[in-house]
């Protein structure tokens, strides 16, 4: 019917001796909380409707979505009729005294839904400005028997909190007036805002304290009624806050999952404020943002640093290369993950990668961390755990790696790579959430690498931090310098940031192209055993089983991953070495003769 508002009506009275029911619209009026004895088949309301969903777009009639009408948002008005406990009209019980007559009106129990809701709106009419505001959706019969017609709801939280009583209603209450001050985050508990971020709220100290003060505040009042005092009182409990934060934790005021936490990828909390990094905005800062982590560093694009522009200069004298890091870190401020690249800043020391970093994550702030070395190396008993660490950040540094380590191919691709990463706390329920962070890996040693994967080494950048820096030159207190000069450091960052928006993408210079590819020469295991124990003859053939004892020894000796007799056959093969059975069965390299092992090589390629 256009323009009438939403009638639900039990099919049939309560008790049999009753000959009229109430049709109730609760268009204007405030429904006591819950209403105190009213029974359906002779069960309360609070007994019989326990059975709810979670689907915003499905209906049911459990006593949270009947009787508290934000929980289910899409309605702007809330109705259902009640029957009488009485079997006569002029006896009604107390309750009734309550509605409002001109939302309600009596009609028989025999009339079908559809004729009291005419009648209904025949003698109270829905007011003009809400005939275009109902949005109805039909509910359908469960096992209650009661069916029920929902509309967009805009209730404010302070209608809601009248409607409960005891830890129900001060959990309202408490959703109502700190909404900003306060979250609860699914599987990782209680949040608090601190002015700049939301940070983790240990044990929900300060929830805790927000409802202690909420209930001292109402018990201070003057005309404190006893039914309010004995509930305050029992709120006090430690049962009762318990029970006022689990009921707060699952409304929608406060209640978060961490999908909700640091979601937009462009915006950077500074320590003065946020900056949308696709516009260039600069807002303060606001808790609706949901975002968990702050630089140290102010956003201030006009900061410069003779300190830090004079050590770049030394420890980066190719400008090219110099310009190429930053537009990669001002790449990183964002979290959103497009490139796919590992950069590693390789050198044999005392050449300023470790200031350089340190610098870097010490202006982040809470944005950047410092992984451990197994977070990119082969180790199969690392943990879940350690990827978790990654949420939220945009720079992730691992240094230092040891000297024969070796680089876990698929763990590189699958971290650099973009997609979705599922990792969990101890003892926590696996999250799945949007990778945000570049990686930076710092060594004096490259790490292994097995095989010579192209999806990989299209990954690697090697940044070659050769120049060693003389003693005399070398400025000690250099690392606690550059923290006093971090807001110039975040500046240098945010103008990599526009010169890598303003070229498109992050073309790596010659001199990290050169570098790169004589990594990847120097991981190139086959060749360098080709190249030493065996000799090129067009009409030459070697046993394979030779060839591949002698293979095994060699990557002993050479530290290098051995390879399983198939691996090996494959990588020859790759290299169109033809491997192949010849006389007696046995299967030959053709095309080569074995010769002798030579001097071992740096897996470094020096």
């Amino acid at each position: 019917m256009e323009g009438s508002r939403p009638v639900s009506l039990q099919s049939e009275p309560h008790f049999e001796d009753t000959d009229e029911r109430l049709c109730i619209c609760e268009e204007c009026m405030s429904w006591p909380s819950p209403v105190p004895g009213m029974t359906v088949s002779g069960m309360t309301m609070r007994d019989k409707f326990t059975s709810h969903t979670e689907d915003p777009n499905e209906l049911c009639g459990c006593f949270q979505c009947m009787c508290d009408p934000e929980h289910y948002r899409r309605r702007d008005l809330f109705a259902f009729c009640a029957g009488m406990e009485q079997g006569r009209t002029e006896n009604p019980p107390t309750w009734v005294d309550t509605i409002d007559p001109s939302t309600a009106i009596w009609v028989p129990s025999s009339m079908t839904d559809e004729e009291a809701e005419a009648e209904l709106n025949r003698i109270h009419p829905l007011p003009p400005e809400l005939e275009d505001k109902t949005e109805k959706i039909t509910a359908s019969k469960d096992e209650t028997e009661m069916s029920g017609t929902f509309t967009t709801n805009t209730e404010p939280s302070e209608r809601l909190s009248s409607q409960h009583t005891g830890q129900a209603r001060w959990a309202y209450i408490l959703a109502e007036k700190h909404p900003d001050e306060i979250m609860y985050v699914a599987d990782y508990g209680w949040h608090r805002y601190d002015g700049t971020r939301w940070v983790e709220d240990l044990d929900g100290a300060v929830a805790t304290r927000l409802v202690l003060q909420l209930l001292r505040t109402r018990r201070s009042q003057e005309n404190v009624d006893q039914d309010t005092l004995r509930e305050i009182i029992s709120c006090e409990r430690a049962s009762g806050i318990n029970g006022v934060l689990s009921i707060a934790s699952k409304l929608p005021q406060l209640h978060r999952t961490v999908a909700d936490l640091d979601a937009d990828p462009n915006l950077l909390n500074t320590a003065n404020g946020t900056v949308d990094l696709l516009t260039g905005e600069f807002r303060p800062h606001d808790p609706a943002d949901r975002i968990t982590k702050v630089t140290r560093a102010a956003c201030d694009p006009d900061a410069t640093s003779k300190t830090w522009t004079k050590f770049l200069a030394s420890s980066l004298p190719d400008a090219e290369v110099r310009g190429f890091l930053q537009r990669y870190l001002g790449y990183a401020l964002s979290g959103r993950v497009t490139e796919h690249v590992l950069c590693i800043l390789f050198g044999e020391g005392r050449n300023g990668k470790g200031v350089f970093y340190e610098a870097l994550t010490y202006a982040l702030g809470s944005y950047a961390d410092a992984a451990v070395p197994e977070l990119f190396l082969e180790n199969k008993g690392m943990h879940k755990t350690f990827e978790m660490s990654l949420r939220g950040l945009r720079l992730v540094t691992v240094s230092e790696t040891g000297q024969g380590a070796q680089l876990a191919a698929a763990t590189v691709k699958r971290l650099v790579g973009g997609d979705r990463i599922t990792a969990n706390l101890m003892r926590r329920n696996p999250v799945t959430f949007t990778p945000s962070h570049s990686p930076l890996l710092v060594t004096n040693h490259l790490p292994k690498v097995r095989g010579d994967d192209p999806a990989l080494w299209a990954r690697l950048r090697v940044v070659p931090f050769d120049v060693v820096i003389p003693e005399a030159d070398r400025v000690k207190d250099l690392p606690q310098r550059l923290e006093i000069d971090a807001d110039a450091v975040l500046a240098w960052m945010l103008a990599g940031r526009r010169d890598y928006l303003d070229r498109g993408d992050l073309a790596a210079p010659e001199a990290v192209k050169v570098a790169t590819a004589g990594y990847r020469r120097a991981q190139d295991a086959i060749e360098q055993f080709l190249e030493q124990v065996t000799e090129k003859d067009p009409s030459g053939k070697a046993e394979f089983p030779v060839l591949y004892q002698r293979w095994t020894a060699w990557a002993d000796r050479n530290d290098f991953p051995p390879l399983a007799k198939g691996e090996f056959k494959k990588a020859l093969e790759s290299r169109e070495i033809a491997v192949r059975k010849g006389t007696g069965g046995k299967n030959f390299v053709y095309g080569y003769t074995i010769t002798g092992p030579k001097l071992k090589v740096s897996v470094d390629g020096q």
